[in-house]
């Protein structure tokens, strides 16, 4: 990590146990179960249509959990995946879903994606509700890797929450000088939902293919949730560097 990215790091307040994910996931494992996401059902499905699920092309799922979505992906699309997140535990889990299932569990990294300069060049970005979790530094910060790792013609695939999401709208202790943004009650954790004019207006670099929003139910351990996010896929027209 170079030291520009060392003292944006340190400055944004983000913590490598994933801004309290780490206890999370050493809590309550496999949090949403084992099936894949509503973004990845989705993300598969756009990739079988356009004829982009290549086995040469690079998937790289940042924040990818305990792998679930990732692993879904090695199994029914034939990417190369590359799976990132910041927490040991989800890694841990991922790698050993990986090895239980007859899967390279070497395709999952610990590390930083909004700092960790060894991210792959990708055809396929793909991140499943992680922005909602970032805060603005970390937002732009987050931003800047797609314009880094995504290639020419490759799509980014998102999905975060929305302000009309009925399991934290109106909830939690307001974020002075940012609109949307909440402090969950009895959880401590930073949350940020999006309107639709933000993630067009945020990720106007890339040409969006797709906006729109959907609403579902994400089981979860401790009782389910009712969502609605924002689904996002983006094409990289040309070279950001």
């Amino acid at each position: 990590m170079n030291k520009e990215k060392t003292d944006q790091y340190r400055s944004s307040g983000i913590s490598d146990s994933g801004s309290g994910w780490e206890h999370e996931f050493r809590k309550h494992g496999r949090i949403w179960g084992d099936k894949p996401g509503a973004l990845a059902r989705i993300t598969l499905e756009y990739l079988n249509k356009h004829s982009r699920c290549i086995p040469d092309h690079i998937l790289t799922d940042l924040g990818c959990g305990y792998g679930r979505d990732s692993l879904y992906f090695a199994k029914h699309c034939h990417s190369c995946i590359y799976g990132i997140d910041s927490s040991e535990t989800a890694i841990e889990a991922a790698r050993k879903s990986a090895l239980e299932t007859g899967l390279d569990p070497g395709i999952f990294h610990c590390g930083n994606f909004l700092t960790a300069d060894y991210l792959p060049e990708s055809e396929i970005v793909y991140s499943s509700n992680v922005y909602q979790i970032l805060r603005p530094g970390e937002r732009e910060m987050f931003r800047g890797q797609i314009r880094t790792i995504l290639k020419r013609g490759g799509v980014f695939f998102q999905s975060t929450l929305s302000v009309n999401d009925p399991e934290h709208h109106g909830k939690g202790i307001s974020v002075e000088g940012e609109a949307d943004s909440c402090i969950g009650p009895g959880t401590g954790k930073y949350l940020h939902l999006c309107t639709k004019e933000e993630i067009a207006r945020d990720f106007a670099f890339l040409k969006i293919e797709e906006l729109f929003e959907i609403e579902y139910i994400e089981p979860r351990t401790g009782g389910d949730h009712h969502h609605r996010s924002w689904i996002l896929a983006g094409r990289n027209q040309g070279h950001f560097r």
